[in-house]
């Protein structure tokens, strides 16, 4: 390959993104494994230049391996499993807001990327260290280039597993699980991962349904792994904040994970850049029960390092409540776009927030003055 192509992003393949991660370093992290062995045989060579240039705009904040996941692979294939990466601006907001419970002698991203929690959480607490979790290998092998051109590769290990099976050894000090836990449909998840969503609830004393998504499955997980005083805080879609199988998120959040702030980014502001959907961020510290639960709605971005603002809801409303986008606060959303919900069975009715099937029947969904919805596919 000429110097010229690794140069232009447009000619690059995944195996040369696997090249630019090796060239990083990336097999100095810890944790490496067999599948990422295999993907990275006969990989072609990458030139130093190229290898400088990478190194410097990650040490600067950058994820150009990251972008260039996102090019290469398509947001639909990268939705089968999960994978969208979140804005650069959000990690930072996230982490700033984290910060407010403490100081993690441990920082756990359950669904890691690129790393980019990891890498911005690496410069807040310095004393920390990092573990990444992530079940694809070539994120995986992405995610140990970054760290390693971080200069992080003695406080971090990469993990390629999932994250509900991960045995995390238990430690004194707290711990901050931080991330953008994968968002996978109930249908495209197998059997016995359902099975184990309602009999890891049950040991809870909760129930779960079986159409939950897999971010269900990710804060039922970080229970299990938590310990009395551990925070954390995760940015899914919203859509749990309003349906029935979102029951189980919204029993963790008042319950056992110690919920303590849920701002709701609307989907103008784009929170996340493949899929117009609310977002959701939610804090909590494991173990706590503050009366009240501070709520605030997010119009963009702009506002995610605003102070102020938030309104608090008694705990028990909460518990009380089947829904609650009502409760934060947003104002009457207005979906204008027929591109933004678009799939075989449904198309998106220009009047605002009525969905009319293949077969014409117009079916209105009333989700409150917030409207919280996910792209469907």
């Amino acid at each position: 390959m000429s110097i010229k192509c690794w140069e232009r992003q447009s000619c690059l393949t995944e195996r040369d993104l696997a090249a630019q991660a090796v060239a990083l370093g990336a097999t100095d992290v810890r944790g490496w494994s067999r599948a990422e062995t295999r993907l990275i045989r006969d990989l072609p060579l990458v030139p130093a230049g190229t290898v400088a240039e990478l190194r410097e705009r990650i040490r600067a904040g950058e994820d150009p391996l990251g972008d260039l996941f996102s090019t290469i692979r398509s947001p639909q294939i990268r939705r089968k499993k999960g994978a969208t990466f979140t804005p650069l601006n959000i990690v930072d907001a996230i982490l700033d807001r984290a910060a407010e419970y403490g100081l993690p002698q441990r920082v756990i991203d359950p669904g890691a990327g690129s790393a980019r929690f990891l890498l911005a959480a690496a410069h807040r607490f310095q004393q920390a260290s990092l573990t990444g979790i992530e079940v694809d290998p070539l994120p995986a092998l992405i995610a140990r280039g970054n760290i390693a051109a971080a200069g992080l590769t003695n406080r971090a290990e990469v993990l390629l597993e999932d994250y509900c099976s991960a045995r995390l050894q238990k430690i004194d000090s707290p711990t901050l699980f931080i991330g953008n836990p994968l968002y996978v449909r109930h249908h495209l998840l197998k059997p016995q991962w359902k099975r184990w969503l309602v009999t890891e609830a049950s040991r809870h004393g909760l129930s779960a349904s079986r159409l939950a998504g897999l971010h269900a499955y990710f804060y039922l997980a970080t229970l299990g792994k938590a310990a009395e005083g551990d925070f954390g805080s995760f940015i899914t879609a919203a859509e749990w904040l309003d349906v029935n199988y979102g029951r189980l998120i919204r029993e963790l959040f008042v319950g056992p994970l110690g919920g303590r702030r849920i701002l709701v980014i609307e989907p103008t502001a784009l929170p996340f850049p493949d899929a117009a959907t609310t977002a959701a961020i939610t804090q909590f510290q494991v173990g706590s029960r503050p009366k009240t639960v501070s709520m605030r709605c997010v119009r963009n971005l702009d506002e995610l390092t605003q102070t102020g603002g938030d309104h608090e809801v008694r705990r028990e409303h909460l518990q009380s409540e089947r829904r609650w986008s009502h409760l934060i606060g947003c104002r009457e959303s207005r979906i204008q776009s027929q591109t933004i919900l678009r799939s075989g069975l449904w198309t998106l009715d220009p009047r605002p927030l009525t969905l009319r099937s293949g077969r014409g029947r117009p079916d209105t969904w009333n989700w409150g003055s917030c409207a919280v919805f996910t792209e469907v596919r």
